[in-house]
């Protein structure tokens, strides 16, 4: 569901329009965040820092454990209808402001387990009676936790490909439309349900290259809601994602991505929901800096493509992120 309903539009270069100038804004600020100091020189390979190309990754195959923090800006300029029909959101402003705490912990040579917490700050603003109406309000997201098992490590036997089955669970710790006190629920951070995922990865290195491949499926589990105390259950969701990143410079790999996300009807009481069925498609681009042996600085744009078909029930988003990882070494 929408966080705020939008009007649609007679023309969709407006929303376009604003889309470039965002994506713009995110290459700035990315850039800025890679020259905020001359690096160390590092000798390390894309088949390394692939593993911190984006959030949590993966560990190094020296590294016991790793931490890191991310601080990420979404902007919402947009929504697809049921029907796949974009429409821009006129009049009205939707952002939020994401701090995310993370660790991965090595528990066996080709095993480790990860957490996340995350932090939102929801800003709101939408024409009203007695003029604009804006809202701000803090709540807690939902964590996720899960374990990582690399079946064949990166680069572990030449010519072979990474393969790795990630197992996650969501944790509703976030705070749901249900549970909202907000008039245009700016404190909305999590869904309510809890949800399992099984994942595949599968990369492989070519010197100084990497390509990396993932297929998943999400089982939401069933949930009363707050207010009403229906059971509902989100539909199961497939996805798939593809990466590919260089190493342009000694320590600094920049990498390109594609994800795309189908996601079933919801069923409420019982019965499906007609037109709930959602679709989201993104693309962004990262850069991966490793500053210090065991520092790396990330930064990375990306979001939505604000035409029709290219969604169902989802908000357009263009998200800018700028992230830290320490890795560490016994």
């Amino acid at each position: 569901m929408p966080l705020l309903r939008p009007r649609p539009a007679p023309a969709r270069s407006q929303a376009r329009r604003a889309c470039w100038r965002w994506l713009a804004t995110g290459l700035a600020l990315a850039a800025s965040a890679l020259t905020l100091a001359t690096p160390a020189r590092v000798e390390a390979g894309a088949c390394c820092l692939s593993a911190a190309a984006y959030g949590v990754g993966r560990l190094k195959s020296w590294e016991s454990m790793a931490a890191g923090s991310s601080l990420s800006l979404r902007h919402t300029y947009g929504h697809w209808s049921a029907q796949g029909r974009y429409a821009d959101l006129r009049g009205a402003r939707a952002d939020d402001l994401r701090g995310t705490l993370w660790t991965l912990v090595r528990v066996h040579r080709s095993g480790a387990v990860w957490v996340r917490v995350p932090g939102h700050l929801g800003l709101r603003s939408a024409p009203g009676d007695a003029g604009e109406v804006s809202t701000q309000a803090a709540s807690p997201g939902d964590l996720d936790l899960g374990l990582r098992w690399d079946w064949v490590g990166v680069g572990e036997a030449a010519g072979r490909a990474g393969v790795a089955t990630t197992l996650g669970l969501t944790v509703p710790t976030g705070r749901t439309y249900a549970e909202s006190s907000d008039a245009l629920a700016a404190d909305v951070s999590g869904r309510g349900a809890f949800a399992l995922t099984l994942a595949t990865t599968v990369e492989r290195t070519l010197m100084p290259w990497f390509v990396r491949g993932v297929a998943a499926l999400s089982v939401p589990l069933p949930a009363a809601r707050a207010d009403t105390g229906v059971v509902q259950r989100f539909g199961p969701s497939v996805s798939g994602q593809l990466a590919a990143g260089r190493e342009v410079w000694s320590g600094l790999v920049v990498s390109a991505r594609a994800d795309v996300t189908w996601e079933s009807a919801l069923v409420s009481g019982g019965a499906p929901v007609a037109g709930s069925a959602a679709l989201v498609s993104t693309a962004s681009l990262a850069l991966a800096w490793q500053a210090a042996s065991d520092w790396t600085v990330q930064a990375g744009v990306g979001g939505s493509v604000p035409l029709s078909n290219l969604g169902r029930n989802r908000e357009a988003q263009l998200i800018t992120t700028l992230g830290v990882r320490y890795g560490y070494v016994p």
